[in-house]
């Protein structure tokens, strides 16, 4: 919807708040504010999307200027919300979820953050009380970074618009390790010391005179009781009316609505239910198309298009997209190796000229076990007691014979990790042997230092079935920092809105309670889901494989590509690989016989991040 930006604490040089301000124009081109005070500032983009008068503007202010409201975002119950304000309460000026998320907080503060339903990240202000409150969504759907100095306390919707304030740029040793093994960097980390993310579904409070340190508060988190009391049927008609109110509420826009419809089951069911709505006209369909048979599912997106009556446009990717990826990537802010971006990037750029909401599938693998590693983990989940012993042995005893790029030591490497953390191996291979040898030793951290907050995070699942374990610490460590960004970031790029119904935190919580048993069966997952496309749409598509939203980047490698990686590693300078390490993964890296390009193109996003953004080198690009 918008970006915002501002500091809380004593008042500082405003002589780049236009260079703040520029750098999230993208995420609002339609309007744009700014409020401050003594001790804050509160400047704001705005995306028109509700409301699109004036009655929308941002930042909100009282009437008597006690209050003001700096908001990212759309809260899709506003209309339901209204009834929570008495005829005692401010009348409404307009028709935006703004305002009524502002008389909310004015009228009951922090307590008003269980009633929303919907995605944001705000920072709302009381002079009067001299407090703020900070806060993000419960999937953090909308971004927030902040940093602390001087009792000062800055914050964006974007890293590259919070540096313009000036804030010191060093590189965080965790940071560094965690995008290394895991290629995403979870909340609260950044690449950046002293710059973080607020963590979904936690707030901050403060006081606006200034701040000596920044508490992260949780409001919500999963729930962890699965229900065996349902049967199949009626879990089924249960999703199957959510998923159809989360769709209706997410068609509620002042501006064309759209879905991007990959072909695979997610949004294809939100399709069928997007065409089920009473609405004026039914939503246009946009799709990725490849030239490679192995990524492109435009075949399948046709046949959800001519079952449901919408309109479908193929949207081309190909090879030629690589020569864009620094634009693709460089509202991240950081490194970033989903390769899928550029899919996503593509596909909002030709989606501005249809309409400016689409809607998505994302989340509907995290919330009925979707992915192949669940797959794997259920269907071997008996003799992972019997292997994880051999593998531990075989680690310490025959790790030194086996070289690093070999596909035995590899799976060894995961079920070493042992019984105890084994599943955050299987998701997140964090044990690839090239990849912990890649960075040079004074650069290497242990694993302690690095997987700490995710082993915290996977022990308090304790007592789950491996595959809801799996499935939390999905959320947690893999929605977030790379589905949700790429999505947030390629959308708002182009000045568009995605929205998910498979996001619905009721949706989400509803799905922490089914029985794995009813999502994982005869070897595929998503089975509930599976039902209702059988239910909803042509039955062929039922029994489609996972494919995710992948991009032919080994089939786009060139000899130019590799060349361009050892020149701007050497133009970079920063030190970091192990040079032989490095010269193997890139003069390897079309190898069929192992996976060395997942970590080229590692590589690759770091090299373009550094140069980009963390040296301000433009002239490669």
């Amino acid at each position: 919807m918008c970006g915002f930006y501002g500091y809380i604490g004593p008042s500082i040089n405003q002589s780049n708040i236009d260079l703040v301000s520029n750098a999230i124009h993208h995420r609002g081109p339609d309007d744009s504010g700014l409020e401050f005070g003594d001790s804050f500032l509160l400047g704001f983009r705005r995306l028109s999307i509700l409301d699109l008068s004036q009655a929308g503007h941002q930042p909100m202010v009282s009437a008597d200027g006690r209050y003001k409201l700096v908001f990212n975002g759309e809260i899709y119950n506003y209309f339901e919300l209204k009834r929570y304000l008495s005829d005692n309460d401010l009348p409404l000026k307009g028709n935006s979820d703004t305002e009524v998320l502002f008389k909310l907080l004015i009228k009951k503060g922090v307590e008003t953050l269980p009633l929303l339903n919907g995605m944001f990240s705000f920072v709302f202000i009381d002079l009067f009380l001299n407090e703020y409150i900070i806060a993000r969504d419960r999937l953090g759907v909308k971004p927030l970074y902040y940093a602390l100095f001087n009792k000062v306390l800055y914050f964006a919707s974007e890293l590259p618009s919070l540096l313009f304030f000036g804030l010191e740029k060093k590189i965080s040793s965790v940071g560094l390790n965690q995008y290394i093994r895991f290629g995403q960097i979870a909340p609260p980390l950044t690449i950046y010391e002293n710059i973080f993310k607020l963590k979904p579904g936690h707030f901050i409070k403060g006081c606006l005179s200034g701040n000596s340190i920044v508490n992260q508060i949780s409001w919500w988190d999963l729930p962890l009781d699965e229900n065996l009391k349902n049967n199949e049927e009626s879990w089924l008609e249960e999703i199957d009316n959510l998923l159809y109110d989360a769709t209706k509420i997410r068609l509620v826009s002042d501006v064309p609505v759209g879905i991007f419809l990959s072909g695979g089951i997610d949004s294809s069911l939100i399709a069928h239910y997007a065409s089920q709505q009473d609405t004026y006209s039914k939503p246009i369909a946009l799709c990725v198309k490849f030239s490679n048979s192995e990524f492109d599912e435009y075949e399948y997106a046709k046949i959800i298009a001519k079952a449901k009556g919408l309109k479908l446009f193929p949207i081309d990717v190909n090879a030629s997209g690589l020569n864009e990826i620094h634009v693709a990537t460089n509202n991240v802010g950081e490194p970033f190796t989903d390769s899928s971006i550029i899919n996503q990037f593509f596909l909002s750029k030709a989606a501005k000229n249809y309409a400016t909401v689409f809607l998505t599938g994302d989340g509907g693998d995290e919330a009925f076990a979707g992915y192949n590693e669940y797959l794997f983990c259920n269907r071997f989940k008996s003799v992972f007691p019997f292997l994880i012993p051999v593998a531990k042995f075989a680690n310490n005893n025959l790790g030194l014979l086996l070289k690093d790029d070999n596909n035995l030591k590899q799976q060894i490497s995961k079920l070493s990790v042992g019984n105890k953390y084994f599943g955050t191996a299987v998701r997140i291979n964090y044990q690839e042997p090239l990849l912990k040898s890649l960075l040079k030793k004074e650069h290497l951290l242990s694993d302690y230092d690095i997987l700490n907050n995710v082993w915290e995070s996977w022990d308090r699942t304790k007592g789950l079935s491996l595959i809801k374990r799996l499935q939390v610490f999905d959320y947690k460590n893999y929605l977030e920092p790379d589905v949700l960004v790429k999505v947030d970031r390629a959308t708002m790029a182009n000045s568009i809105e995605s929205r998910s119904p498979f996001l619905d935190y009721r949706i989400v919580e509803l799905a922490m309670k089914i029985p794995t048993r009813y999502n994982i069966n005869n070897g595929l997952g998503k089975q509930l889901l599976r039902k209702l496309v059988k239910k909803h749409l042509p039955d062929k598509l039922s029994a489609l494989p996972k494919k995710g939203f992948g991009l032919p980047y080994r089939n786009w490698l060139t000899i130019e590509r590799k060349k361009e990686l050892i020149s701007l590693s050497r133009l970079n300078n920063h030190g970091y690989w192990d040079n032989d390490v490095f010269l193997k993964i890139v003069e390897n890296a079309d190898s069929l016989q192992y996976d060395y390009y997942s970590i080229f193109w590692r590589i690759w996003m770091f090299e373009i991040w550094y140069s980009k953004s963390y040296l301000n080198d433009t002239k490669n690009f």
